[in-house]
């Protein structure tokens, strides 16, 4: 017994409704990992211009404190260190 081209494209036809759902479901899922995506990226972004700045203010405060340190040792208000 051999399908006729009609049987098979009521098969076909049978067989895109039954996955349907399931594509549109996938193009859901590929659409929120995107989103998730955009959204570490950004949380990326943001961590290292954090990092950037925190490097850059410790090492202004690093700065100040050496310069403080050096005033105070100069006016005998702190021990000098050797």
């Amino acid at each position: 017994m051999a399908l006729t081209n009609e049987d098979l494209q009521a098969i076909a036809s049978l067989m895109d409704e039954k996955l349907k759902p399931i594509n549109e479901k996938l193009e859901i899922l590929e659409i929120k990992q995107d989103v998730t995506s955009r959204k570490l990226e950004d949380i990326n972004f943001r961590l290292t211009s954090l990092e950037y700045t925190n490097k850059k203010e410790f090492a202004k405060i690093n700065d100040e404190v050496d310069t403080l340190i050096a005033v105070l040792e100069a006016k005998d208000i702190l021990p000098k260190q050797a």
